[in-house]
């Protein structure tokens, strides 16, 4: 089998900059890949920040742009946190930017983990996997035929209408995290397990599980990997975010790794860089040095 590649346009930290959110999708789509990806997060709390940075773009409306520069790769979240904002402003978002762009929209999904976040926001944390789970319901709800109506915990509605649908009868849903209530969640509504920062063998294990309980469809496999390519020599960062540094051999023998132990259908990468110049380069290094020689590859 052979795996889709796709890369992060990495909306947050010290890349943030118009450079390395404009011209970075026509670039990825030019070389060969097949999907662009954002991130989420709203409001950066004092501990996220002093980590990561304090900037954060819109996931929507950096794929939006994104769609204006390409023609054919995926547009993607890895991952929005859901209950953050309404399900009817992310559905009408999402059913918009897919009717626009021609039906090339993935909505990677998560339930949240910053606590912090939660309560600047006013939202109860605890309730953050029934929130995400009945927000999704709604979504779907709205996205299909006809009239919507809803009876729920959190909203009821009935008798309005919500137009345009998403091109797509069914807007791909990929369901990130780690535990049991992800993989609940993707058995219930997810059309991809998506989950990062995880041994192979972890992986497997947890997707082996997740086959044998579906009926019928089995919900596909997809990844997200942290990477820094040393031989783009990236700029120092102030994110201590956690990835595979390497040169071109030691990242293509890293990828196999999953690739040859895991039934991957997509693998999403992130580039552990500080500068829109080192993203850059990062995503033309991948895609000419190291991916033709990933056993597997897709480019």
């Amino acid at each position: 089998m052979s795996t889709d590649y796709g890369v992060c346009l990495t909306n947050y930290g010290d890349v943030t900059s118009p450079e390395a959110s404009i011209g970075t999708a026509a670039l990825a789509e030019q070389l060969g890949f097949d999907s662009v990806w954002v991130s989420d997060h709203i409001l950066v709390p004092p501990t996220f920040g002093a980590e990561f940075g304090d900037a954060f773009l819109d996931p929507f409306v950096c794929l939006s742009f994104a769609a204006a520069e390409t023609k054919n790769v995926l547009l993607g979240t890895t991952v929005v946190v859901v209950p953050l904002r309404s399900p009817f402003a992310q559905a009408k978002m999402l059913s918009t930017l897919d009717y626009l762009s021609g039906g090339r929209v993935v909505f990677g999904i998560g339930a949240g983990w910053d606590r912090e976040e939660f309560d600047a926001l006013g939202i109860e944390f605890r309730d953050r996997g029934p929130m995400t789970d009945e927000y999704l319901d709604i979504m779907k709800t709205l996205w299909a035929p006809g009239v919507p109506r809803f009876e729920g915990r959190f909203h009821q509605f009935d008798g309005a209408a919500f137009e345009p649908k998403p091109l797509q009868s069914n807007l791909p849903i990929w369901v990130g995290g780690y535990g049991k209530a992800a993989i609940n969640r993707t058995l219930r509504v997810g059309d991809a397990w998506h989950p990062s920062e995880m041994p192979p063998g972890e992986v497997a294990a947890l997707y082996d599980d997740l086959r044998a309980r579906a009926a019928g469809y089995v919900p596909k496999l997809t990844y997200r990997m942290y990477l820094r390519p040393s031989d783009i020599s990236p700029a120092p960062m102030r994110s201590p975010q956690a990835a595979f540094e390497g040169d071109k051999q030691a990242l293509i023998e890293y990828i196999e790794s999953y690739t040859r132990a895991l039934p991957l259908t997509h693998l999403v990468f992130e580039l552990v860089v500080s500068s829109a110049d080192d993203l850059k380069s990062g995503i033309r290094h991948l895609a000419e040095d190291v991916l033709p020689n990933v056993r597997g590859s897709a480019l």
